[in-house]
């Protein structure tokens, strides 16, 4: 059980360091094309 929650919290980790990511690779393209 404990392992399992283990995995689960550091996949939810993984996902919300790539949401960060896309969320500043979003914000590069958005200012990009509004320049």
């Amino acid at each position: 059980m404990f392992s399992k929650n283990k995995k689960e919290s550091d996949l939810i980790k993984k996902i919300q360091k790539a949401t960060k990511k896309a969320e500043k690779a979003g914000v590069k393209l958005v200012s990009i094309k509004i320049k």
